[in-house]
């Protein structure tokens, strides 16, 4: 495992088989995000994530957030995502539910 000291992120993951053989990697690339109030910040939850199953030879690729949605931090959601009360708390969950 590698990880990032500045952000103790792991950024890449060497995985291997019972026998010791290398099987499958994994990587994150982490992407910038301007927070108000703190600045650029490269551990947000935002990234591409990669994995390679080399001995099977599959990939696997997830982008967070996916392609034409938007990411936002703190107040720069949208106001109707900032009821803090209805997206965090299970009688919220309730709401949404019905």
């Amino acid at each position: 495992m590698y990880v990032d000291k500045a952000s103790f992120a792991p950024l890449w993951e060497d995985l291997y088989d019972t026998n010791l053989q290398p099987w499958k990697f994994y990587a994150v690339f982490l992407n910038s995000r301007d927070v108000p109030g703190v600045g650029p910040v490269d551990s947000n939850g935002s990234a591409v994530e990669a994995f390679w199953d080399i001995q099977n030879n599959h990939s696997t690729f997830f982008c967070d957030p996916g392609q034409g949605h938007p990411f936002y931090v703190n107040e720069q959601a949208p106001e109707q995502y900032q009821d803090v009360t209805r997206y965090s708390t299970a009688s919220g969950l309730d709401m949404i539910m019905r």
